[in-house]
């Protein structure tokens, strides 16, 4: 099963975090970490691992970026961090 329709069958987490979480996956990252830190507001944070030359180009609605390695959603301030391999 592919790892971004697991989490969206476990959660309700919004479309563009899923999108962009497949983008990174789609690049060779991995989910080292998940978790939920607002339930009411569906509030996650993704933790990924890879390499910093496969960054994926992202153009995703309602994603902005904030620094090299944080995402966040606009719609549930989702964040999806990206831990860089040496």
């Amino acid at each position: 099963m592919d790892i971004t329709n697991k989490i969206e069958k476990q959660s309700k987490i919004c479309v563009p975090i899923s999108k962009l979480v497949k983008a990174f996956v789609n690049k060779g990252f991995v989910i080292i970490d998940e978790k939920l830190e607002d339930w009411h507001f569906n509030q996650f944070e993704i933790a990924l691992k890879g390499k910093k030359e496969n960054m994926p180009y992202v153009n995703v609605h309602d994603i902005e970026k904030h620094d090299i390695g944080l995402y966040i959603c606009k719609c549930h301030w989702s964040k999806v961090k990206i831990i860089f391999e040496d």
